[in-house]
């Protein structure tokens, strides 16, 4: 295998096409907009400055307050951490470990050039790796019921930062539910008391313990996947997301 190319700069794996939003904006407008575009975190612009960054998840824990969506952005968005075009792509693995968010804006004399994410480092899997998905696994991941009420699965996302809920039904999985599922359900006009039956996503892929990292990161890619269920005789034993591949990556090079 060879070497992961960790003194290159992050410019050379970054996304350089960015979904934004406006800060004075409803948050209602930029959740339609997250929804649309598929991206789940939106860097928050107006003009040419950066003013914060808005999530999902910020959207969801704003909803659990009994928040409005008609507020403009600002009220609900995060400061962001920036990472500089000329950091090095070692840095970067060691912010997503430390800082344990799911992507960051790339600037340059305080101009966005992009954006780096999961998906971006997942790229680093170029060659084959010989690491089996039992290695870098999450082994006891969260189990919901397809029963759990859309505001209850929207709290054990918001306590415990998992962003994907395994949902069976008894032994059986049925699917995952994440929180751009919940938030689209809500926008719907769906209550939040409401069971996530008919919410969470059904199509499911998986992968095995045995399988290796890289091709669970390709299945991941191909797919626009965040993790997946690891199945072993048809039971579920864990699941990988991009973040377990990266931290395993992290401890072996």
């Amino acid at each position: 295998m060879n070497p992961l190319p960790w003194n290159q700069g992050i410019k050379a794996i970054m996304s350089s096409h960015v979904v934004v939003c406006n800060p004075s904006h409803s948050l209602k407008s930029a959740a339609k907009r997250m929804l649309s575009t598929g991206y789940r975190r939106l860097p928050a612009v107006k003009g040419s400055r950066l003013h914060g960054m808005l999530t999902a998840v910020d959207i969801l824990s704003h909803l659990l307050k009994n928040g409005s969506m008609n507020v403009p952005v600002s009220r609900v968005m995060c400061n962001p951490y920036i990472i500089n075009s000329g950091t090095c792509i070692r840095h970067t693995y060691h912010l997503f470990h430390v800082l344990m968010r799911g992507g960051y804006p790339v600037m340059t004399n305080g101009k966005l050039e992009g954006m780096v994410t999961d998906f971006d480092l997942l790229a680093l899997l170029g060659k084959k790796s010989k690491i089996k998905v039992r290695e870098a696994m999450t082994h006891k991941p969260f189990f919901i019921s397809p029963y759990t009420s859309c505001l209850d699965a929207a709290k054990i996302m918001a306590k415990s930062g998992t962003r994907r809920l395994l949902v069976m039904d008894e032994e059986k999985l049925d699917g995952i539910i994440t929180p751009s599922d919940i938030l689209l359900s809500s926008m719907e006009g769906r209550p939040f008391k409401k069971s996530i039956d008919g919410v969470f996503s059904t199509a499911l892929a998986a992968t095995s313990p045995n399988e290796s990292i890289s091709h669970a990161a390709a299945i991941m890619k191909s797919k626009s996947l965040g993790g997946l269920p690891v199945m072993e005789k048809s039971r579920v034993v864990g699941i990988i997301t991009e973040r377990d591949i990266m931290e395993c990556l992290r401890l072996a090079k």
